[in-house]
């Protein structure tokens, strides 16, 4: 009797004693650190899955994880990536760095920083030894160009790309970006064609003058910068220089001005272990660092007013995405020397801060064509400089600066 009533409660106690266990074990969604996450199971008794793009774990098949498959980190081991310091934004090398993107555009760069308030100040930072490139990148061969100097009295070498200029280039570089499928890097993932196309023609010229020069001053830092188009091909130049030429992150500093999304995510997050000294300033609404977008976009039967998360960055599908900390300057006041008015942004998506830029607030406004004018201005200017028009309007003269470099 007592048999045939045990073999019948079995299967009620086995089930009991797995309920129990999986009570017991956690749900992914409780961890919050990538290594615990890794080792951990679901309550199925899967594995868990670690997101590094909103820094989450997930169950497997999560209706909410932001990464693909490919992007999901299992081993424990994958999770920390390289140390490579502890850095910190500057703001007051972020303003001499977009005086010398501004500088950038001039057809002959040497001039304009001889007026460029620091360089006209005793004891300041005379540039010297420029190199400057120039270089069809396109069909319509319009030009992308670039120098590199030194500043002696700064121990600084700087490199630096003008950005987009005329409309011809702009409608090439906007189409090539829609059209044409991204180009494989050498750091790993895939980077706009444009860019990439841009960035081989230009780069010869400038990639020994900039090495000869750190090898010359080896007690001198580098920094790369640019605006706009300038800041896309100045991220390729930091990514290729850290990568292949092997210039350490100690070393190497990295600021942009209104950057356009130059890659992929697996681009972004190799640029981001190299070179983790950098930096993409954003000022407010400027319309261009929302571009390429990095998500379908989803038009409701109300049409564009109704726009649907076209910025809700997750880097699925080869979408293009940001690398580098994002720093936000939401009004033009904040950009006042000593105003603090700047916000590191560390929020998730990883470099796609919903909370900044990013903003449903934020970009929603150049949807309205009254304020789509307003978003083009944000991105010609930065610290109180007209980007590109700088040098044409006052050769570089139209600022100026205290020793330690913090506008009057």
């Amino acid at each position: 009797m007592l048999r045939p009533l045990i073999l019948a409660l079995l299967p009620a106690l086995l089930l009991a004693s797995s309920a129990g266990r999986a009570g017991r074990r956690e749900s992914c969604s409780s961890h919050t650190d990538c290594a615990k996450c890794a080792t951990s199971q679901s309550w199925l008794g899967t594995s868990c899955r670690w997101c590094p793009i909103d820094l989450a774990c997930h169950e497997p098949g999560s209706l909410v994880n932001k990464c693909s498959s490919s992007q999901e980190v299992l081993d424990p081991g994958k999770c920390h990536e390289p140390d490579n310091g502890h850095y910190e934004f500057d703001a007051r090398l972020s303003e001499l760095a977009a005086a010398i993107s501004g500088a950038a555009y001039a057809p002959e760069p040497a001039p304009c920083l001889a007026n460029f308030p620091p360089a006209a100040q005793a004891g300041g930072g005379r540039l010297v030894d420029v190199v400057k490139g120039v270089a069809a990148c396109d069909m319509l061969h319009d030009e992308c160009s670039g120098f590199v100097g030194r500043l002696p009295d700064r121990k600084l070498i700087v490199l630096a790309f003008r950005g987009t200029t005329g409309s011809s280039q702009l409608l090439v570089e906007g189409l090539m970006g829609l059209a044409m499928p991204k180009e494989a890097f050498p750091i790993g993932g895939k980077v706009q064609a444009y860019f990439s196309n841009g960035f081989k023609a230009l780069w010869p010229q400038l990639h020994e003058p900039t090495l000869a020069l750190m090898r010359a001053n080896p007690d001198h830092s580098l920094l790369v910068t640019g605006h706009s188009l300038g800041g896309a091909m100045a991220a390729l130049a930091a990514a290729s220089l850290a990568a292949i030429d092997g210039v350490t992150p100690g070393r190497l500093v990295f600021y942009s001005f209104g950057e356009p999304r130059v890659g992929d995510y697996f681009f972004a997050r190799a640029f981001d272990r190299l070179v983790p000294n950098s930096w993409r300033v954003v000022h407010g609404n400027d319309l261009i660092v929302h571009l390429p977008i990095c998500s379908p976009v989803m038009l409701s039967s109300r049409g564009v007013s109704r726009l649907v998360a076209p910025f809700s960055c997750s880097g699925h599908l080869g979408f293009p995405y940001h690398h580098g900390t994002e720093v936000f300057f939401a009004r033009t006041a904040d950009m006042l020397p000593g105003s603090g008015g700047h916000r590191i942004c560390t929020g998730t998506p990883i470099n796609e801060d919903s909370s900044c830029a990013n903003s449903s607030d934020n970009w929603r406004s150049c949807l309205s064509p009254s304020n789509l004018m307003a978003c083009v201005e944000a991105h010609k200017n930065y610290y109180g400089i007209h980007l590109g028009g700088w040098w044409k309007e006052n050769q570089c003269t139209g600022l100026s600066f205290n020793n330690d470099n913090t506008r009057l």
